[in-house]
């Protein structure tokens, strides 16, 4: 992340919390799944899709040649890591990065998915996967996909990203996927910060994030269940050992890398890892797998990175990055960062995701949240609403289940009887209750019989007979 607020700018009460209207349903995600495989020197692959669809699905052993030129793309990626780009620019790549997605049959079939969604309203999540030799290509910035359909310039929802029916994930098809995530009526925030300066000289101002997260978290007010929100300011390993355990969201801001660990004791060659930096001054450096290995022991289903290449891995071990070494230790959603985002873009993708996740919507939903505040507020071209990437291995993407609405419980109402006699004198026959016919729940509940019978007798002869309540037939209904 970097700096580009002014003292005077750090956000707080003006960042907007995402659009909610109270019994809002979230949006069902149906899988796309994408698998791109033999990648060859020459930039060329197979994309097919696998499983069913809601659109159908491909033959099997059906699939279609991509190719892309891997100069051009890094020239391109250059260019986007520094946030130089301009609008045709995105615009352009968006098509070529769809083009690779989505080419020939496959493009048919998603089209034709989104077709039979339509008239549920529901959405559809593309599940991006890679096999080994491909590993490249699950580095590019395949949030950035951009499709034409009305023909009339650039518009934002024609990335794919910016349309809340469709959803990007990043997935490692290295088991089945988590089933759901069990409700609590009680969860802890972990927020964790280190603004500690870059070795580029770069500062961090952190308070919008802290803000922005405190201020989500409060207006989650659901009957029967809470939030704690724990802060950590700075950040060290002993303060997130002794956190982690009792979480269930971790959320780091600060300074991460994707840098030179240590040899290949095989071939000699570099092993690069992703790293968080810690502490005030950068003192304390958290590895990915070490990092993965203790909150992979915890009890976090959401783990939130807004440190600069946590979304990072190298075509050559997809583990060490940062956001899929977590993956790999079965953490259910993992958001990460593939470049550094400006401080109140930060700020303001992370009050509309929390906001929502955090109130039971699925975690693909809220991450459109947080794009869209990102791009209205800061503009389609600028690129930091495309930044966060998503790795989900949460079956339907619900973090957080609502507690189920419980109604009132309206008491039965059960026939009986309220007698109340008076008598000064009396020789004869008194009889409180007298009853042809009735029903077991009236016998029960005679108490609260809709009759209320009051008599005042002063004298009653030895013939005579007093009679409370006579009755011949007495019903519920």
């Amino acid at each position: 992340m970097s700096n580009q607020l002014d003292s005077q700018d750090v956000p707080g009460e003006d960042i907007p919390l995402a659009p909610y209207s109270q019994g809002q349903k979230p949006m069902v995600y149906h899988d796309f799944p994408i698998e791109m495989s033999g990648l060859k020197e020459d930039g060329s692959f197979e994309v097919r899709v696998t499983g069913q669809t809601p659109g159908g699905e491909m033959p099997e052993g059906v699939s279609v040649r991509a190719s892309y030129d891997r100069k051009a793309m890094e020239i391109a990626l250059g260019t986007l890591a520094g946030n130089r780009i301009e609008q045709p620019e995105l615009v352009e790549l968006g098509k070529q990065m769809s083009q690779m997605l989505l080419p020939g049959a496959v493009g048919e079939l998603f089209k034709e998915a989104l077709i039979a969604l339509r008239t549920s309203g529901e959405g559809l999540r593309l599940q991006i996967r890679t096999d080994n030799p491909s590993l490249p290509l699950s580095t590019l910035p395949w949030e950035f996909c951009y499709q034409e359909r009305s023909g009339q310039g650039v518009l934002k929802n024609e990335f794919l990203a910016l349309n809340r029916h469709i959803s990007i994930t990043r997935y490692f098809a290295f088991g089945p996927p988590l089933p759901s995530v069990s409700a609590k009526d009680r969860y802890r925030v972990f927020i964790g910060l280190a603004g500690s300066t870059s070795k580029a000289g770069e500062k961090l101002n952190l308070d919008g994030d802290r803000k922005a997260i405190l201020r989500a978290v409060q207006a989650v007010k659901e009957d029967g269940i809470s939030f704690e929100p724990l802060m950590a300011d700075p950040v060290t390993k002993i303060k997130i050992l002794n956190a982690v355990a009792g979480s269930d969201v971790f959320h780091f801001g600060g300074h991460g890398d994707f840098a030179v660990a240590e040899l290949d004791p095989v071939d000699s060659s570099i092993i690069r890892k992703g790293r968080l930096i810690l502490g005030n001054q950068g003192e304390e450096i958290f590895e990915s797998d070490d990092f993965a290995r203790l909150l992979g022991n915890s009890t976090v289903r959401l783990v939130v990175l807004g440190a600069c290449k946590s979304a990072e891995s190298d075509g050559r071990n997809r583990w060490l990055g940062m956001a899929p070494a977590l993956v790999r230790e079965n953490i259910p959603a993992v958001v990460g960062m593939q470049f550094k985002v400006g401080d109140l873009n930060a700020a303001r993708f992370f009050a509309a995701m929390y906001r929502l996740v955090l109130d039971g919507f699925s975690v693909d939903e809220a991450i459109f949240e947080g794009r869209q505040a990102v791009s209205t507020l800061s503009g389609v071209d600028n690129r930091d609403w495309g930044t966060p990437v998503l790795y989900l291995r949460a079956q339907d993407g619900i973090l957080f289940q609502r507690p189920p609405k419980v109604e009132p419980a309206h008491p039965q109402h059960f026939p009986g009887i309220s007698v109340s006699i008076n008598v000064g004198e009396s020789s004869g026959t008194i009889r409180g209750i007298s009853i042809g016919r009735t029903t077991s729940a009236g016998l029960r509940a005679l108490n609260s019989l809709d009759i209320d019978t009051d008599i005042q007798v002063k004298k009653v002869t030895e013939t005579g007979v007093v009679e409370a309540a006579h009755i011949d037939e007495l019903l519920d209904q």
